[in-house]
């Protein structure tokens, strides 16, 4: 695979890296984002569902303090009707039920619980049942959002990233024509380009093309040089 990889253009090459940091950083992000919205959904609910359950508390302490259960009942179904609350229970202080209304529905329930104060006595409790299988599909269809534009993200910058290399692509296909051998076969040039231009350089009688002219000679000179053919004539000659 990492053969394969090497062996692509390099405009290949670069779109695709360039793609693949920008999917993690966005795809780091959305997690970021889906974790901090989802504590942040989870806290509003918390403190809707305990408002609710206290404000419930609070209007029925009056009926609770006269006795009065049809009071209470008509308070509670009342409740479940007009607000988020799926089912309300009431009980008093011995934990016996005064009063059940609604029925606790969705996959996902919540439930809150608040005192009941007849003057500075704790009389009951009031414990409501809200579904949260709407916040979830909000929280659900917000994370696919983002996940589709750090998609669409990518794809631009891979797009971009693309031609930019395409570009820098001929240029090193320009500059390795241009000292390119004739005994050479066209053939079995790679399809990269920066591979096709060092394989040209390699093949390039570079020792040849550097002086041998110093100002002192040393020993290296001798060594590392030698003598393919040698003509003596005579003077005379």
């Amino acid at each position: 695979m990492r053969n394969r990889f090497n062996n692509t253009r390099l405009g290949q090459q670069l779109a695709l890296t360039a793609a693949g940091l920008c999917l993690v950083v966005t795809l780091s992000l959305v997690a970021l984002a889906a974790i901090s919205s989802r504590h942040m959904q989870a806290e509003v609910q918390r403190e809707h569902g305990t408002a609710l359950a206290q404000f419930i508390a609070a209007r029925v302490s009056t009926s609770m303090e006269s006795g009065d259960l049809l009071g209470i009942s008509a308070s509670l179904r009342r409740f479940v009707t007009v607000s988020a609350a799926d089912e309300i229970v009431l009980t008093d202080v011995e934990g016996r039920e005064l009063g059940r209304v609604g029925t606790a529905n969705g996959l996902r329930r919540q439930r809150y619980s608040a005192p009941v104060h007849i003057a500075s006595d704790v009389a009951g409790e009031v414990t409501i049942s809200v579904s949260s299988d709407t916040a979830a599909a909000a929280q659900s269809r917000f994370v696919l959002s983002l996940l589709g534009l750090s998609v669409l993200l990518s794809l631009a910058v891979y797009g971009g990233t693309r031609h930019f290399g395409q570009q820098l692509g001929r240029r090193l296909t320009g500059l390795a024509r241009a000292i390119a051998l004739e005994e050479e076969d066209p053939r079995a040039q790679p399809a990269n380009e920066i591979s096709l231009l060092a394989r040209r350089i390699e093949a390039l009688p570079m020792d040849l093309l550097r002086t041998r002219a110093e100002p002192i000679a040393r020993d290296e000179h001798y060594e590392t040089t030698a003598v393919l053919y040698l003509h003596l004539v005579s003077l005379g000659d």
